[in-house]
């Protein structure tokens, strides 16, 4: 099994938990030693237990705010928890996260498919850890918070600007990328490929459906059923036969624009003064 490695013991004391109730999950008795003080040294209560029978209990008694669970465990495996915690209407919607070894696609999707919220890749840093626990916290809290009579409309209250940063969680590291630097993103069934660069693109568990009520209309536009791509990363455009292909900056292949958006696009690119 993976080990947790580096800085992960060296975490400054502080009270930056509060309080918040983590159910910790794993069948190595020396990771939940290392977890454990290093999230109790930033003010979190943990809870830790060292197989999935036993996390399920301590979950229901102690109603946590998150759990981290190991994925690859004897008798009773992380899926295994994951579904016998959302069956169970006291912790059903519970943030959950996946520590994992297994960080390819199909093992990162097949967690997400059971209702994991994120998931960490083995052997990882402490900043690693708490960039996700925070994260999970937050958008859980947002999720909770009742609006108020004067708040401003979901759809415009979640529009970033170019200047905005997006979380991006890859096989060793969670990082801000910035709207601008977006190429294109990609379906993938509930998923989406993210693609920022040269790199190949990240998954992420998000419709494009939600991409397009979060990112300024001015720059991104979908231009096909399964693709979004950003204005200010188009290197060109071929037309034959009545069919639009797109070449986006450093993405492997060229994008085909569907007959039912390609009267979109070419109004976006009017206004975009292309």
């Amino acid at each position: 099994m993976a080990r947790s490695s580096g800085n992960l013991a060296e975490g400054q004391p502080g009270a930056e938990g509060d309080g918040v109730r983590i159910v910790l999950i794993d069948d190595d008795g020396n990771f939940l030693t290392v977890v454990t003080r290093f999230l109790q040294q930033l003010g979190y209560e943990v809870f830790s237990a060292s197989s999935g029978e036993e996390g399920i209990q301590l979950a229901i008694e102690c109603a946590p705010q998150l759990v981290l669970c190991d994925l690859e465990m004897p008798r009773m495996d992380g899926h295994e928890v994951l579904r016998g915690l959302r069956q169970h209407p006291a912790v059903g919607d519970v943030p959950f996260i996946f520590l994992t070894g297994q960080s390819k696609p199909e093992h990162v999707r097949a967690g997400m498919n059971l209702g994991a919220d994120d998931y960490l890749a083995k052997p990882f840093e402490g900043e690693e850890l708490i960039a996700a626990v925070r994260a999970r916290l937050a958008r859980s809290r947002s999720r909770t918070a009742a609006p108020s009579p004067t708040a401003v409309p979901a759809s415009e209250d979640k529009q970033l600007g170019l200047d905005d940063s997006v979380l991006v969680k890859t096989n060793s590291d969670i990082k801000p990328v910035k709207v601008a630097e977006i190429r294109a993103i990609l379906a993938d069934g509930e998923y989406s490929w993210l693609h920022c660069g040269a790199a190949n693109g990240t998954l992420i568990r998000k419709t494009l459906k939600q991409w397009e009520q979060e990112l300024p209309a001015r720059h991104f536009v979908r231009i096909h059923r399964g693709s979004i791509i950003n204005l200010n990363h188009i290197s060109r455009i071929d037309k034959a036969d009545g069919q639009m292909t797109v070449f986006v900056r450093e993405l492997a292949e060229p994008l085909e624009v569907s007959l039912r958006l390609a009267p979109v696009l070419n109004r976006k690119l009017k206004a975009f003064n292309r």
